[in-house]
């Protein structure tokens, strides 16, 4: 469990170290402009550490169907290793606003009578909808004074996807060291949403080592409705 803990603090160091590297001054540079995503969609992030053990991996799971209805499942870990997982599913009830549903484990029950509005609903999952959509605008991040490359396209996920490459030099303050930090990136040709991003660095002859990140692990533009979620 304090490995899974880690996993997912390194990777959140990861991101934060790539806005740090690439701070700096110099011509701005992006991979891709914009992400152009319509709905419907139903798209999947998990923790790179845990690409091969879905049931083990931190995951946020976010999509609008074509009715409207929004769903929103995460995992998670505290910090004393324990899993953490929440499923909140929101129903349009026309223009009077969603009818909450929640799921702690089976299946998914009304939370409230109330109505509430989408206003209310960006603000009680602020911080999963600002990872979500971290992660899916990965790859519109303005990169200064780095150097990024295209590698070319591959099929992921059944998507068309352009790889890039984007490397940075630094010295590590403590011990003088000289390294090359390099992410990797797969990215939707179609839309510009960010699939994959692979992280780590490379010091003085030595192999990638603190590889982390994220990989999306489903992308669905075509999702099915979310109220048979009920059944």
């Amino acid at each position: 469990m304090k490995k899974r803990v880690f996993c997912k603090i390194l990777a959140s160091v990861a991101l934060l170290l790539l806005l740090a590297l690439l701070g700096g001054c110099g011509k701005e540079r992006q991979i891709v402009k914009k992400v152009h995503l319509s709905e419907p969609y139903l798209i999947t992030f998990s923790g790179l550490s845990y690409e091969n053990d879905p049931e083990a991996c931190t995951y946020v799971r976010y999509g609008i169907d074509g009715q409207g209805n929004i769903l929103l499942e995460t995992a998670s870990y505290d910090t004393e290793g324990v899993r953490l997982e929440a499923g909140h599913l929101y129903i349009k009830r026309g223009e009077g606003g969603y009818t909450h549903y929640i799921d702690e484990g089976r299946g998914y029950v009304l939370a409230s009578e109330e109505r509430i509005g989408s206003s209310a609903i960006n603000a009680a999952h602020f911080q999963d909808l600002y990872l979500f959509q971290l992660r899916l605008n990965d790859a519109t991040t303005l990169h200064e004074n780095a150097a990024f490359e295209e590698k070319g396209q591959s099929v992921f996920l059944g998507r068309t996807c352009t790889l890039y490459t984007v490397q940075t030099k630094g010295v590590q303050e403590d011990t003088g060291e000289k390294y090359t930090a390099l992410y990797e990136y797969t990215v939707d040709a179609e839309t510009g949403g960010c699939l994959r991003v692979s992280y780590g660095i490379l010091g003085e002859g030595q192999e990638h080592r603190e590889k982390s990140g994220f990989v999306c692990t489903e992308f669905d533009l075509a999702p099915e409705d979310f109220s048979t979620l009920l059944s």
